[in-house]
């Protein structure tokens, strides 16, 4: 059997082993067979995830949001325009105010006099309309405020919903990522190699369904429940095939282990009579090492024996003179025993003897300081009496309270110190105050002193300008009427002699003794820039001048004249710039820089010249 046995052990190993790779594999396939179902379970609601938010998706509308963002883009360039248009409209409103609050009574805004040529009543008309302006404007601008409040409100809400959207797209993508992950994992790589080794180990095992492939370009929410039925249908027939071949490994696998029990029996036979002859033998090799030497120690014992005996003998001759020893050390024993107190109470006080002297030194040392605590004591006994006697209660509790009173007494006055320490810092406080006070009244009444010494100069030089102002403002105007005459007779072809009464602000020209009024449109216009011309060249501190269609109703053959006065006017006057707008071209060639603008219904306002 032995010979059997071992020639046969490599094949046996190889089943066995096969048996027990078999057994892992099926366990393996099994328990993944039996978290099938789980795994299309969580499949299934992974589908069912991207199902739904595909859904939502789907009803989103981007051309809201587009509308509404133009909505809010259009309503707030209203908004814009509008409160550009109403700052406009409240600064020349603001403006208005301004020059009636100057003009208010015909009073000359430089001379602070009654004037003719100041009257509020047509500004006051212009004011007025333009606060119906203002007031139209800004229910304009309300109601483009509200309209844009809205719009915001709207756009807001749908950009909320948009980030959801967006927000569930990313979910959408996760959801499909990872049903393509449940997917590619459904069927790990160690089932498939295990149920390949099956089939190979066992070639009646039926092989499992082809799993469902996934599609190589991105999955569409149909696709997904496409596939989740199909994946369904696999778990379906997988679970049916691994149930019959599952009977074929129990029963293969039970046959392996059948042989392999009878096989471990007949080696478990083997080992017991291999062990039992190996046993037999050791003892026998044992017993025949005990014998040697048994027999060896005999021969040992039998020499030590003999030198035993003659030691003996020689013992027995060395201990005659011992023979009353017993007796002897007996005898000593008693004495001992008696006299055994008085030895201990002499070594007890040995140690006490040893150390006499120091102890009666320190006994001298202690007596005399006994004698000097009695006296002391003594002393403190009579200070005790003296003390008793002269002790008064009554003293002592008019004392303690007396203690307490003044201890309250020291309390408030603490608290006392301390409140009044705090008002001593405000009250330094408030001379710091009044210091600082002091020290701006000073400079106050030091500023108001200048005031006055102003006032009074300011009074005087008001009260000689009121005096001389009738003079001066003739000696002005006439000065201003020559220098405008000459313009005038430069540009007009009928030379006039012009004459500014400053009493009334009156112009009159002759020949014919007309007044302003009288004189033609052309001549009022040509007679409004001579005067023009003629005060900025006698206030000539200005440094620019602007004019704004200088030329407008004068006649073809006076506006070259005009110009050339103009530009005289600027050289006369000595101005650094001088700036025209005008829609004619009588400035053409007489100045240095010039911007044509030209105006279309299609293109608006465009540069078309700039040198």
């Amino acid at each position: 059997m032995k010979t059997a046995l071992e020639s046969s052990a490599t094949d046996f190993a190889k089943v066995a082993g096969a048996a027990e790779t078999a057994q892992d594999h099926r366990d393996g396939v099994g328990g993944w067979v039996d978290g099938l179902e789980s795994l299309a379970g969580t499949q299934k609601r992974g589908a069912e995830t991207v199902a739904r938010l595909a859904q939502e998706i789907s009803e989103w509308d981007k051309a809201r949001l587009t509308a509404a963002e133009q909505v809010e883009s259009d309503t707030a360039g209203a908004l814009k325009a509008g409160q550009e248009q109403m700052a406009k409209a409240e600064q020349r409103h603001a403006t208005l105010k301004d020059q009636l609050k100057e003009i208010s009574g015909g009073l000359c805004p430089f001379l602070k006099e009654q004037c003719r040529q100041f009257d509020p009543t047509k500004v006051q008309a212009d004011l007025e309309q333009q606060a119906g302006v203002v007031a139209s404007i800004k229910t304009e601008v309300g109601q483009a405020k509200t309209a844009h409040q809205k719009a915001q409100t709207e756009l807001a809400e749908l950009r909320k919903l948009q980030g959801k959207i967006t927000g569930k797209e990313a979910e959408l993508s996760r959801a499909v990522a990872g049903y393509v992950d449940g997917s590619e994992s459904l069927v790990p790589e160690t089932v498939t190699e295990a149920l390949a080794w099956l089939v190979a180990w066992e070639p009646q095992i039926a092989m499992m369904p082809q799993v469902p492939k996934l599609p190589t370009e991105n999955l569409r929410p149909q696709t997904v429940a496409d596939l989740q039925q199909q994946f369904e249908a696999f778990v379906q027939a997988t679970e049916a095939r691994w149930e019959s071949s599952d009977d074929k490994i129990k029963a293969r696998l039970k046959a392996s282990n059948e042989e392999a029990q009878v096989r471990r029996g007949q080696e478990v036979a083997l080992s017991q009579s291999s062990e039992q002859l190996a046993r037999i033998q050791k003892e026998v090799q044992g017993l025949a090492q005990k014998a040697v030497a048994k027999e060896t120690e005999s021969n040992q014992h039998k020499a030590l024996s003999e030198s035993t005996a003659v030691q003996i003998v020689k013992l027995d001759e060395s201990l005659k003179p011992f023979v009353s020893l017993a007796d002897e050390l007996k005898r000593e024993q008693q004495k001992r025993d008696l006299n055994r107190g008085g030895h201990d109470r002499y070594l007890g006080a040995k140690k006490l003897a040893d150390d006499l002297d120091g102890r009666q030194a320190r006994l001298t040392q202690l007596l005399a300081d006994e004698t000097t605590a009695l006296g002391t004591l003594q002393k403190a006994n009579e200070t005790l009496q003296k003390a008793e006697q002269d002790f008064d209660p009554e003293k002592l509790r008019v004392a303690r309270e007396d203690h307490q009173a003044k201890h309250d007494r020291a309390t408030e006055l603490k608290v006392s110190l301390e409140t009044e320490k705090k008002a001593l810092k405000k009250e330094e406080k408030r001379f710091q105050d009044w210091e600082e006070a002091c020290k701006e009244r000073d400079r106050v009444m030091m500023e108001i002193g200048r005031c006055e010494a102003a006032m009074e100069l300011t009074e005087l030089a008001r009260k000689t300008l009121r005096d001389t102002a009738p003079a001066v403002a003739q000696h002005l105007c006439s000065r201003i009427a020559k220098r405008a005459q000459g313009v005038f007779n430069q540009i007009n072809p009928d030379p006039i002699k012009l004459a500014w009464d400053s009493e009334r602000y009156s112009l009159r020209v002759t020949p014919g003794d007309r007044r302003f009024a009288m004189l033609s449109g052309g001549e009022q216009t040509k007679l409004a820039l001579a005067m023009t011309l003629a005060m900025i060249e006698e206030f000539s501190g200005l440094r620019f001048c602007v004019f704004d269609e200088p030329t407008y109703a004068v006649d073809a053959d006076s506006r070259q004249k005009l110009a050339d006065a103009i530009i005289q006017a600027q050289e006369a006057a000595g101005l650094d710039q001088l700036i025209l707008v005008s829609h004619d071209d009588a400035f053409e060639g007489k100045i240095e820089h010039a911007i044509l603008l030209e105006k279309s219904t299609t293109l608006g306002t465009a540069v078309v010249l700039a040198q």
